[in-house]
């Protein structure tokens, strides 16, 4: 599967200390509160020039994945997909895609499942004026309230072996917090928002103690989470209390 390349990281070195958290203060103010007064400019971040447009069945596990015939994971199972498989995207609905196989199998499967460099048409029951719409080549988050970009962040999304999902989403009632910590990955974050399951959008990383791991700070803007949306403290905490329940996530290759 061909991988759509964003900008090249920009190189930031590691501080200590106050130095850390004043240079953590920097970037935040560099990229928190740019007011876009064109939508168009959004349209041509988010979308991106795709020349051949791909889409293959993944599993971490490596675990065949079930074409369902609705959107349920109780509905009746169509197939069994192979990871690697490609697949056509056909829509986007809410936490699945509509898509057709290569033998002309058409099902739908949730979109944790699925690699792509393209989002399908989205077909969305809801109001869609205020929305959250991050840009994976980009590493970027937009904020849009009444179809106007209110702010913008810089992010770390997941790697190539870890993906962040592509689709649309919605986040997820109830589900937040101010503190975490995972004993599998030996790390924690602050600020935490549900969007889809285990996904997540949260601080950088931190250690047990809550302080920032120095090596994981110096990766914002580019892809290295388990995942999740990695976003600077001030930032997650921003978004931890003005974004409500219920909001739509659209995430893009």
């Amino acid at each position: 599967m061909k991988k759509i390349k964003g900008n090249e990281p920009t190189k930031i070195h590691i501080f200590t200390g106050n130095a850390m958290m004043i240079f953590s203060l920097m970037l935040s103010l560099a990229f928190n509160n740019i007011m876009l007064n064109s939508f168009n400019y959004l349209n041509a971040i988010s979308a991106g020039n795709v020349l051949e447009k791909r889409a293959e069945v993944f599993n971490e596990k490596a675990n065949p994945v079930p074409l369902r015939q609705d959107m349920s994971i109780s509905s009746n199972i169509t197939a069994y997909l192979k990871p690697g498989e490609e697949i056509t995207l056909l829509e986007g609905r809410k936490n699945w895609f509509y898509v057709e196989t290569i033998d002309g199998k058409k099902g739908f499967i949730d979109n944790r499942y699925v690699k792509t460099n393209y989002l399908p048409p989205i077909n969305f029951n809801g109001d869609f004026k205020d929305r959250i719409v991050l840009s994976q080549s980009k590493q970027r988050l937009f904020i849009i309230r009444n179809n106007r970009v209110e702010k913008e962040f810089i992010i770390s999304s997941g790697l190539d072996d870890t993906p962040t999902p592509n689709g649309i989403f919605i986040i997820e009632p109830g589900r937040r917090g101010s503190w975490f910590y995972s004993e599998k990955y030996k790390q924690g974050g602050k600020y935490w928002v549900g969007f889809r399951g285990n996904y997540l959008f949260h601080s950088i990383p931190m250690d047990r103690n809550q302080n920032i791991i120095a090596e994981e700070l110096q990766k914002i803007g580019q892809p290295a989470s388990h995942g999740c949306i990695r976003m600077l403290v001030e930032d997650a905490e921003w978004f931890y209390k003005n974004i409500p329940d219920g909001m739509p996530v659209i995430i893009r290759p």
